[in-house]
């Protein structure tokens, strides 16, 4: 594209290209998390039971996680970071209020999403 003058292209691919790097390389940080009887606060933000769908565990190098599938319009996941010693304790609280999934719904987008991250994680490594 730049041979051909194509600037107008190149600057919005780039662009991606950093955020997909600074999104693939900077590492989560620390949020108080907790499970109450009306739902999830975790980053200064409580998510009700009634917002919150099914939950699962996943674990991708090395990090476990909590996920949610959300009611909410703009945000359909929600996906915790947590110590794997905990993983039991945590299903056993939330399975009394969601159901709880042993194998995730997935769409397209996750299919795409996952493929974008496991080729930054090969470019970064």
């Amino acid at each position: 594209m730049l041979f051909i003058n194509e600037f107008f292209i190149i600057a919005p691919v780039l662009a991606l290209a950093f955020l997909a790097y600074v999104l693939a390389t900077v590492p989560p940080s620390i949020t108080e998390n907790s499970i109450t009887s009306h739902g999830i606060n975790t980053g200064g933000h409580t998510f009700i039971w009634e917002e919150l769908d099914d939950f699962w565990f996943a674990e991708k190098r090395g990090f476990f996680s909590l996920n949610f599938d959300t009611f909410l319009p703009l945000q359909s996941r929600l996906s915790i970071l947590i110590n794997k010693d905990d993983q039991e304790k945590i299903r056993q609280i939330i399975a009394r209020y969601r159901p709880y999934r042993e194998i995730p719904k997935t769409t397209w987008v996750d299919g795409a999403a996952e493929y974008l991250s496991n080729a930054f994680h090969k470019l970064t490594s």
